[in-house]
């Protein structure tokens, strides 16, 4: 199932879900993963960003946060992905961070995700 990127809502066009599939179902999975708080899936209570204890405390350094992200994405992503680039800007004040990674899939295709 396609989901809205600003809304996270179901997406239905003319009252059929739409679906989505390859490098778009990739990066709608690990975008879902960066949103997903830790511990809030009951199927999966170790997926997510853990929020609580790590993105929203204030003693967290950048390099803990980017890797406890990095970490997320790449649970989410395809065996054998790894991630070319990466960019993270987190505002500790205001608490926001926004999020680019590019995957590269053994195939050699690319992938690229943001939150």
């Amino acid at each position: 199932m396609k989901l809205d990127p600003l809304t996270n809502d179901i997406k239905i066009t003319q009252g059929l879900v739409e679906t989505v599939s390859g490098r778009d179902a990739k990066a709608q999975r690990v975008r879902s993963r960066l949103l997903l708080v830790l511990g809030e899936w009951f199927l999966d209570t170790k997926a997510g960003l853990d929020y609580l204890g790590v993105v929203f405390v204030k003693a967290t350094t950048r390099a803990v946060l980017a890797a406890h992200v990095k970490r997320e994405i790449l649970r989410a992503a395809d065996p054998g992905d790894l991630i070319t680039q990466f960019t993270m800007v987190y505002d500790g004040v205001t608490r926001t961070m926004s999020v680019t990674a590019v995957l590269v899939s053994p195939d050699g295709s690319t992938t690229t995700v943001g939150i």
